[in-house]
């Protein structure tokens, strides 16, 4: 663990580089996935920094976002 915080992550590029250097087996999402009690705990956490950022962007229109994944869309398709 220890190894870990000291990863940069600045970017998907860099921390995938830096995982594969370690050996982790990084072809294996599985390996990368955290498990479903801590991506809700981050979820708030995320949804706490995201949501001015969001409303910002998309302004007042109401959406319903659940989970990490639901934010990852927005970006992804725009509406």
């Amino acid at each position: 663990m220890r190894k870990f915080t000291l990863l940069p992550s600045y970017d998907v590029y860099s921390l995938h580089t830096s995982l594969r250097d370690m050996g982790v087996d990084i072809e294996n999402v599985d390996n990368l996935k955290l498990p479903d009690s801590k991506n809700k705990k981050l979820t708030s956490y995320v949804t706490s920094f995201t949501r001015p950022l969001i409303n910002y962007i998309y302004g007042s229109y109401e959406m319903d976002i659940q989970n990490f994944g639901d934010v990852f869309s927005l970006f992804c398709d725009p509406m």
